[in-house]
Protein backbone atom coordinates (compact mmCIF):
# COMPACT_ATOMS: atom_id res chain seq x y z
CA UNK A 1 0.00 0.00 0.00
CA UNK A 2 1.81 3.34 -1.07
CA UNK A 3 2.29 5.70 1.65
CA UNK A 4 -0.07 8.81 1.95
CA UNK A 5 1.09 12.32 1.45
CA UNK A 6 1.38 14.10 4.84
CA UNK A 7 -0.46 18.06 4.48
CA UNK A 8 2.41 20.83 5.34
CA UNK A 9 2.04 23.35 7.74
CA UNK A 10 0.01 25.70 5.70
CA UNK A 11 -2.49 23.35 4.50
CA UNK A 12 -3.22 21.88 7.78
CA UNK A 13 -3.88 25.71 9.21
CA UNK A 14 -6.03 26.46 6.52
CA UNK A 15 -7.87 23.28 7.59
CA UNK A 16 -7.73 24.21 10.93
CA UNK A 17 -9.26 27.69 9.96
CA UNK A 18 -12.08 26.40 8.47
CA UNK A 19 -12.96 23.59 11.23
CA UNK A 20 -12.44 26.58 13.75
CA UNK A 21 -15.50 28.40 11.24
CA UNK A 22 -17.22 25.97 11.02
CA UNK A 23 -17.45 25.05 14.71
CA UNK A 24 -17.95 28.90 15.02
CA UNK A 25 -20.92 28.41 13.11
CA UNK A 26 -22.21 25.20 15.18
CA UNK A 27 -21.97 26.83 18.47
CA UNK A 28 -24.41 29.71 16.82
CA UNK A 29 -27.23 27.34 15.71
CA UNK A 30 -29.62 26.64 18.92
CA UNK A 31 -31.03 23.58 19.70
CA UNK A 32 -30.33 20.10 20.58
CA UNK A 33 -29.12 19.00 17.22
CA UNK A 34 -26.21 21.66 17.14
CA UNK A 35 -25.67 20.28 20.79
CA UNK A 36 -25.67 16.98 19.98
CA UNK A 37 -23.11 17.68 16.74
CA UNK A 38 -20.55 19.58 19.38
CA UNK A 39 -21.02 16.86 21.86
CA UNK A 40 -20.14 14.27 19.34
CA UNK A 41 -17.16 16.60 18.43
CA UNK A 42 -15.95 16.74 21.85
CA UNK A 43 -16.40 13.58 22.54
CA UNK A 44 -14.28 12.30 19.24
CA UNK A 45 -11.65 15.29 20.60
CA UNK A 46 -11.20 13.92 23.65
CA UNK A 47 -10.70 10.39 22.13
CA UNK A 48 -8.37 11.28 19.94
CA UNK A 49 -6.61 12.84 23.07
CA UNK A 50 -6.53 9.81 25.17
CA UNK A 51 -5.01 8.10 22.07
CA UNK A 52 -2.07 10.80 21.65
CA UNK A 53 -1.56 10.50 25.43
CA UNK A 54 -1.39 7.15 25.18
CA UNK A 55 1.30 6.84 21.98
CA UNK A 56 2.80 9.69 23.98
CA UNK A 57 3.59 7.45 26.75
CA UNK A 58 4.95 5.17 24.33
CA UNK A 59 7.37 6.87 23.05
CA UNK A 60 8.39 9.01 26.01
CA UNK A 61 12.39 8.31 27.00
CA UNK A 62 12.71 7.62 22.81
CA UNK A 63 13.79 8.41 20.29
CA UNK A 64 10.56 9.25 18.92
CA UNK A 65 9.79 11.96 21.85
CA UNK A 66 12.30 14.25 20.18
CA UNK A 67 10.77 13.63 16.64
CA UNK A 68 7.24 13.80 18.23
CA UNK A 69 8.06 17.48 19.83
CA UNK A 70 9.63 18.96 16.45
CA UNK A 71 6.34 18.49 14.81
CA UNK A 72 4.82 21.34 14.91
CA UNK A 73 0.84 19.83 14.70
CA UNK A 74 1.64 17.47 17.15
CA UNK A 75 3.22 19.89 19.19
CA UNK A 76 -0.01 21.82 19.02
CA UNK A 77 -2.28 18.53 19.60
CA UNK A 78 -0.23 18.41 22.83
CA UNK A 79 -1.10 21.93 24.38
CA UNK A 80 -4.68 21.21 23.47
CA UNK A 81 -5.10 18.07 25.17
CA UNK A 82 -2.49 19.07 28.11
CA UNK A 83 0.07 16.08 27.19
CA UNK A 84 3.89 16.54 28.06
CA UNK A 85 6.67 14.84 27.10
CA UNK A 86 9.18 15.70 29.56
CA UNK A 87 9.60 17.55 32.31
CA UNK A 88 11.39 20.50 30.42
CA UNK A 89 8.33 20.23 27.64
CA UNK A 90 5.76 23.57 27.87
CA UNK A 91 2.55 22.87 29.23
CA UNK A 92 -0.59 24.55 28.23
CA UNK A 93 -0.56 27.32 30.54
CA UNK A 94 2.73 28.69 29.01
CA UNK A 95 2.91 27.50 25.65
CA UNK A 96 1.05 29.39 22.79
CA UNK A 97 0.50 26.85 20.08
CA UNK A 98 1.29 27.40 16.35
CA UNK A 99 -2.33 26.34 15.08
CA UNK A 100 -5.24 27.78 17.50
CA UNK A 101 -8.50 26.06 18.13
CA UNK A 102 -10.10 28.00 20.62
CA UNK A 103 -13.31 26.40 19.56
CA UNK A 104 -12.35 22.70 20.05
CA UNK A 105 -10.80 23.49 23.07
CA UNK A 106 -13.88 24.84 24.85
CA UNK A 107 -15.87 21.65 23.43
CA UNK A 108 -13.48 19.57 25.18
CA UNK A 109 -14.71 18.62 28.98
CA UNK A 110 -12.34 19.98 30.97
CA UNK A 111 -9.95 22.06 28.93
CA UNK A 112 -10.38 26.20 29.02
CA UNK A 113 -8.50 28.19 26.00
Amino acid sequence: MAEQARLDDRAVRERVARLEEQLGRLEQIPGRTAELALEAIAGLAELYGEALARAADLARDTPAADALGRDELVRHLFVLHDIRMSDTAPSRASATPLIPVEALARSIPGRVS
